[in-house]
């Protein structure tokens, strides 16, 4: 896990804070999270990073949508010309599963958003749920505040990709990265809104959190369509009470700018908003919360929901 050089060093509470991350946390956020891959040439290729969640019976993958100026990496594309394509879990032993019919690609790139959310049958869900978590509606956090948060983006870049390849397995190694606000200038010929977009500062010059080991990060290629995830309360009194019941999905990633240091992701309410273009018939179960205790259940209804009534 890589931190900024600005923040954390010895300092108890940031200490333990990065401690309860890696113990506690960071296998719920890794569970959640699964690399898509193609074939192409005849070769596998590491294609983009996502993020599995349910709602109601339905199933997805959340993503990003990348489409190019030739439409070959665009995911509705893929879907259209059956391209193969397949979800690698990252497991020892286990094969990548492949995406076919009747998968849906509901993605857009209108305002800059670039989201897609992949909708998986039962059978492939199945086989996913064997290995991976798909993260409930409650796992969501629709109306964040950035100036307050702390975060962790967990996606697979490209230069560690395919670790592993075998007869059997697949596997790449994550790029786990605490971060915080971007308070710098957005590029002005960028689609950025802030309505619509999270800026994380990111910075390949960065500190490796379990042997304070300065590092030079991979360029963050192919982690796209990876989690945002709020992890605590930027004060020591929200580090120090971190825990992973306090998890909560922000935004999916889909941008980084070199430059300017920083990533940009479109918040979770606009992928959900695009989900219900399609399915409205999900209003009612994205108005729920799935609780794990009576104590913490809160209704959690995105502005797209809200509108739709």
């Amino acid at each position: 896990m890589a931190q900024p050089k600005s923040i954390g060093g010895m300092n108890p509470v940031f200490d333990k804070f990065c401690d309860t991350l890696r113990k506690e946390c960071i296998p719920g956020i890794e569970n959640a999270t699964v690399t898509l891959v193609a074939i192409q040439d005849e070769k596998i290729v590491h294609d983009r990073t996502g993020v599995l969640y349910r709602v109601g019976d339905h199933h997805f993958i959340l993503t990003a949508s990348h489409l190019g100026q030739d439409g070959k990496n665009d995911l509705r594309a893929v879907t259209k010309y059956e391209i193969p394509h397949y979800v690698s879990v990252n497991t020892r032993g286990v094969q990548p599963i492949p995406l076919v019919a009747p998968v849906r690609v509901h993605g857009t790139e209108v305002d800059g958003r670039d989201i897609a959310a992949i909708q998986l049958p039962e059978d492939v869900a199945t086989q996913i749920a064997s290995h991976k978590r798909f993260i409930s509606h409650n796992e969501l956090l629709v109306d964040d505040d950035e100036r307050t948060g702390c975060y962790v983006v967990f996606g697979y870049p490209e230069d560690w990709s395919l670790r592993s390849v075998g007869d059997n397995d697949l596997c790449s190694d994550p790029l786990i990265f605490l971060a915080q606000q971007y308070t710098g200038e957005a590029d002005p010929h960028s689609a950025y809104r802030s309505d619509v977009h999270l800026l994380l500062g990111f910075d390949r010059n960065a500190r490796e959190v379990t042997t304070g080991q300065d590092e030079l990060l991979p360029k963050p290629y192919g982690i796209s369509g990876c989690g945002v995830w709020r992890v605590a309360e930027r004060s020591t009194r929200g580090l120090d009470m971190v825990k992973k019941d306090d998890l909560k999905l922000v935004a999916v990633q889909n941008h980084w700018h070199g430059g300017r240091k920083y990533l940009m992701a479109t918040r979770i309410s606009w992928v959900l908003g695009r989900i219900l273009d399609d399915h409205p018939e999900l209003v009612r179960p994205m108005q729920l919360a799935y609780p794990r205790d009576v104590k913490t259940t809160r209704i959690i209804v995105p502005r797209s929901v809200r509108d739709r009534r």
